[in-house]
């Protein structure tokens, strides 16, 4: 993380999120992510990908704010890309340039700002204009100030609902702080239980549940040795169908995109068979690649 000197004890953010910032995500989402970075910092280098990872998966439950904190000390094209970023701004290609000065942090110099200007097919002449004239070091500026206030001293800072986030910001421990701010632990379980939905019939007889943070919902059907998935918009299809799926149970889906589910072969017990144990060991263990991710609560 690039530090500057000041320090700050603050650990709320002091300049709410308004029109004048810079979102990415709808107004009402249960979680707003704020960021404070340096497009020369090569900590927030790493954290762009991480960033865009997590609004990938949190999808409109998450708004994604952007404000400038040039570590100008050490990062002496920092403020100049700054400006050139709300000089696209100004043009309406705020993202396009944010995304163009992190994919391309060697390049920042005031020659390669003017050449990403032409590339995102911006007003090359309002450009230079107003990079000359610092037109926008006084918003970079407003930014830069905010952040000392609420208690920034290196990039990135992010905040989670106004708060300061203090932990690691390796993707795997964001998401789960991310999804900790979303979970509403305040109703009762009356409230709870009013909330639960009836889902419809799978169409034959099931013995595990599983669900991903994209909202579908993984059932077993050991009538027909099969995994289904139910869409959020109610649609139910199969996953998997195997004759080895014998009485598929216990589902688990893991960070990897697979899900994965034994098949104990519950009806080929003794009890069943007059005494005869048909089971054939060792006991199965399936995966099946879903390509989505688990809920982490």
């Amino acid at each position: 993380m690039a530090k500057t000197t000041a320090k700050a004890e603050i650990a709320e953010l002091t300049l709410p999120v308004s029109g004048r910032d810079h979102t990415q995500g709808p107004d009402a989402g249960p979680v707003t992510l704020v960021e404070y970075g340096d497009y020369e910092c090569p900590y927030c280098g790493q954290a762009y990908p991480i960033i865009k990872n997590i609004q990938k998966h949190f999808g409109d439950r998450l708004r994604f704010v952007f404000r400038n904190f040039p570590v100008a000390q050490v990062h002496p094209h920092a403020e100049h890309a700054a400006e050139a970023a709300e000089c696209a701004g100004a043009q309406e290609r705020f993202w396009e340039m944010h995304d163009r000065l992190y994919e391309h942090q060697q390049e920042l110099d005031d020659n390669h700002l003017r050449q990403h200007a032409s590339a995102l097919g911006m007003d090359i002449a309002r450009f230079e204009d107003e990079m000359a004239r610092h037109v926008h070091a006084g918003r970079v500026r407003e930014d830069f100030m905010s952040g000392i206030r609420s208690g920034v001293n290196g990039t990135p800072t992010f905040y989670i609902n106004g708060m300061r986030y203090d932990d690691s910001w390796d993707e795997g421990t964001l998401q789960v702080s991310i999804e900790q701010a979303i979970a509403d632990r305040s109703l009762d379980d009356r409230e709870v239980a009013a909330t639960v939905t009836d889902e419809g019939d799978r169409g034959g007889a099931s013995d595990g549940l599983e669900s991903d943070a994209a909202g579908n919902i993984y059932s077993t059907n050991y009538e027909h040795n099969a995994i289904l998935r139910r869409r959020p918009g109610g649609q139910w299809e199969t996953v998997a169908h195997d004759p080895r799926l014998l009485w598929p149970d216990t589902l688990s889906l893991a960070a990897d995109g697979y899900l994965y589910v034994t098949a104990n072969q519950l009806h080929r017990q003794a009890r069943f068979h007059k005494g005869r144990d048909l089971r054939r060991k060792p006991y199965t263990l399936f995966r099946i690649r879903v390509d989505t991710k688990p809920v982490r609560l």
